[in-house]
């Protein structure tokens, strides 16, 4: 009795130890249909998640020196990065202020799904990331399939 038991356990260890965390899903943002003198600066503020944007973390200033800022068309792409964060992180809540314009995008309930990766008893590894599932954009509810760019239209 105690072999199976025995032989189980180690099966699950095995199992289990073979099991990895997905990357956390970062978030970029476009803007869309905005004059280039309307997005030369763009501020970025984090909150702690759910505080109703009270408890503010951090600010940052997004602009073309330190982001990497993409025009294609009517839509500017900003990839960028600060601190350890890349992206903006379901963790957290976030305002997107453009002095240029005066024009505020409040972000919140970034709702990521978490999932692992199991090979079974290979342990090989294969790369995946978690994906977005909603945010909510000024209080709306915005369901995404797994995009990892909001976009923010004049």
């Amino acid at each position: 009795m105690r072999q199976p038991f025995t032989f189980f356990i180690i099966i699950s260890l095995i199992f289990f130890s073979c099991s990895y965390e997905c990357s956390n899903a970062t978030v970029n943002f476009s803007l869309v249909s905005f004059q280039p003198g309307e997005t030369d600066t763009i501020i970025v503020r984090k909150f702690i998640k759910m505080s109703n944007f009270i408890s503010l973390l951090d600010t940052f200033s997004l602009n073309q020196f330190n982001s990497s800022f993409n025009t294609t068309n009517d839509t500017l792409d900003i990839r960028y990065s600060f601190g350890t964060d890349n992206g903006l992180l379901s963790k957290y809540d976030y305002e997107i202020y453009l002095p240029g314009i005066n024009k505020l995008y409040k972000i919140s309930e970034i709702n990521e799904e978490f999932r692992s990766i199991n090979q079974g008893l290979s342990c090989k590894k294969i790369g995946c990331i978690n994906s977005i599932k909603s945010y909510r954009m000024n209080g709306e509810l915005i369901n995404v399939n797994s995009y990892y760019t909001l976009y923010f239209v004049k």
